[in-house]
C-alpha cells in the first residue's frame, strides 16, 4: 500500500491513506477511548483515532454509559423519559452503575436537562456505594474505586488510592484491574507517579497471560516499542494476533499494519487488506478509509469495486476520518463513483476537515469561499483558510496569502 500525501492542487478521487508510524504510543485517556472487548457493556465503540494506542475512558461513567450516549438511533423525548426515569429508580434503590450513569446525564445534559448539584450529588451517592463494596471486599467495586480515583470522577484525583485499590482488585484476580495498573505506569502521573515501563510490562504480562485482551494488546505495543522489554516485532505480532482473535479492534489494526509492512511476518498485503477489513466490520474509521481505498485503486489484490470504495469511505467519513472526507468531498465536487456533481456538498466536507485541523481541507474550503463553489463567494472567509492552511505549512495555501499580501490577486485557484 502507498504512502499517502494528497495532492493539493488535484482534487483526484481516492489518495491513498495517509503515512503511519508502524505502532504508535499508548495514547492518553483524554482521547475517550476504549479498545472494546472489556466494556461493561459489551458494546464496541467507534474508534476516533489516527492509529493504534490504549485509550481507556477518561470518565468512568462513560462505561456505564456508552449506550445513552451511542445509540444508534435518535431517542424520542418519551424514550428519553423513561430511560431516565428507570435510570432513578435503580439509582435509588443503591445501584451504583445507575447512580454513575445517572450523574453523568446530569453532568452532560444527556437525556435529561443539566443539572451541576445533581450530578454532584448523584457522584456522591455512586462513590459512597462503591466504597462500602470495595472495603467489604468485593473486586470489581475495588476495581471501580480505582478507576474513580484515577480520573477523579466525583472526587479528589488519587493515584496513590488508584493503584492501592487496583493491586486489592488485582490480587483477587481482577484482570481489568491489572491492566489498568499497566496503563498508569505506563502513562505516569508526572512527579505523583513517575513513568515506569518495566512495571507497565510487568502487569500487561500478568494479565495477558491469563487471557486479557487488553492486556495482550498493550504487552504487544510494549514489545513493537521496546518499554520496559526488550523489542521484537514477531513477539510484538503475536501478543496483537491473540488479542485480535478475541475481537480487540487496536489489535486487529496492528495485525493488518504488521503484514502491510513485514514487522514480525513476511509483507502480505493480501493478508492485510483482510485484517483491516475485519476491522473496518467491527468499525474502526481508519481501517474503513484504508478498505475503500483498496476497493477504489485495486490494491491489495482486492478487484476496484466503486461501489464499495464510496460505502466504505463514507462510513469513514462519518466517523471524522480526515482522509475520508477529503476523498468524499473529492467524489463530489467531480461527480465520481455515481454521485451527482454537487459542491455544496463537496463543501459541507471540507469544511468538516478543514474544522478538524487538515490543511488540505482548509486549503480546499478557502477554494470554495474564493470561487463560489458551495458558498456565496467570501474574499474575506477565503483569506481565513488560506492563512489556516498555510500556517501549518502548505505550499498552495502559502502562495495564495503571498498573492493576496502583495496585492495581486490569482488568475485562477490552483
Amino acid at each position: 500500500m502507498q504512502d499517502r500525501m494528497r495532492g493539493s492542487k488535484s482534487n483526484q478521487m481516492f489518495s491513498s491513506p495517509p503515512k503511519s508510524q508502524e505502532y504508535i504510543p499508548l495514547q492518553t485517556r483524554s482521547d475517550l477511548k476504549k479498545t472494546g472487548e472489556r466494556n461493561i457493556t459489551g458494546k464496541l465503540p467507534p474508534p476516533a483515532r489516527s492509529f493504534v494506542g490504549i485509550a481507556l475512558p477518561a470518565v468512568f461513567a462513560i462505561l456505564f454509559l456508552f449506550q445513552c450516549v451511542h445509540a444508534e438511533k435518535p431517542k424520542t423525548a418519551q424514550q428519553s423519559k423513561n430511560e431516565i426515569q428507570k435510570l432513578i429508580d435503580a439509582a435509588e434503590k443503591g445501584d451504583g452503575s445507575a447512580q454513575l450513569r445517572l450523574a453523568y446525564c446530569y453532568e452532560t445534559g444527556t437525556d435529561v436537562a443539566r443539572d451541576e448539584l445533581k450530578a454532584i450529588e448523584w457522584y456522591v451517592r455512586a462513590f459512597q456505594e462503591t466504597l462500602q463494596k470495595a472495603e467489604n471486599g468485593d473486586a470489581f467495586s475495588q476495581w471501580a474505586l480505582g478507576k474513580l480515583y484515577r480520573d477523579g470522577t466525583g472526587i479528589v484525583q488519587d493515584e496513590g488510592e488508584a493503584v492501592r485499590w487496583y493491586k486489592k482488585s488485582a490480587a483477587q484476580g481482577n484482570l481489568d484491574a491489572l491492566n489498568d495498573l499497566g496503563e498508569l505506569y505506563y502513562e505516569g502521573r508526572g512527579s505523583r507517579l513517575p513513568k515506569n515501563y518495566t512495571e507497565a510490562a510487568k502487569h500487561f504480562s500478568e494479565a495477558a497471560k491469563r487471557g486479557c485482551p487488553s492486556a495482550q494488546y498493550s504487552l504487544g505495543v510494549c514489545y513493537s516499542e521496546g518499554a520496559g522489554v526488550p523489542q521484537s516485532d514477531p513477539t510484538a505480532l503475536k501478543w496483537f494476533q491473540l488479542a485480535a482473535k478475541q475481537g480487540n479492534i487496536n489489535a486487529i489494526f496492528n495485525v493488518a499494519k504488521a503484514y502491510q509492512k513485514g514487522m514480525g511476518v513476511d509483507q502480505d498485503e493480501k493478508e492485510s487488506f483482510r485484517w483491516y477489513e475485519k476491522a473496518a466490520k467491527l468499525g474502526d474509521a481508519e481501517s474503513q478509509s484504508i478498505v475503500g481505498w483498496c476497493y477504489a485503486t485495486g490494491t491489495s489484490g482486492t478487484p476496484k469495486n466503486m461501489e464499495q470504495a464510496l460505502v466504505w469511505t463514507r462510513k469513514a467519513a462519518d466517523q471524522g476520518n480526515l482522509h475520508a472526507q477529503l476523498n468524499l468531498a473529492a467524489c463530489y465536487q467531480n461527480g465520481e463513483v455515481g454521485l451527482t456533481r454537487d459542491a455544496k456538498k463537496a463543501a459541507e466536507w471540507y469544511s468538516k476537515a478543514a474544522n478538524q485541523g487538515s490543511p488540505d481541507g482548509q486549503y480546499q474550503l478557502g477554494l470554495c469561499h474564493e470561487t463560489g463553489a458551495g458558498f456565496a463567494r467570501n474574499e474575506k472567509e477565503a483569506m481565513k483558510w488560506f492563512l489556516a492552511a498555510a500556517l501549518q505549512g502548505h505550499p498552495q495555501a502559502k502562495e495564495k496569502v503571498l498573492s493576496r499580501l502583495k496585492g495581486v490577486q490569482p488568475d485562477h485557484p490552483d
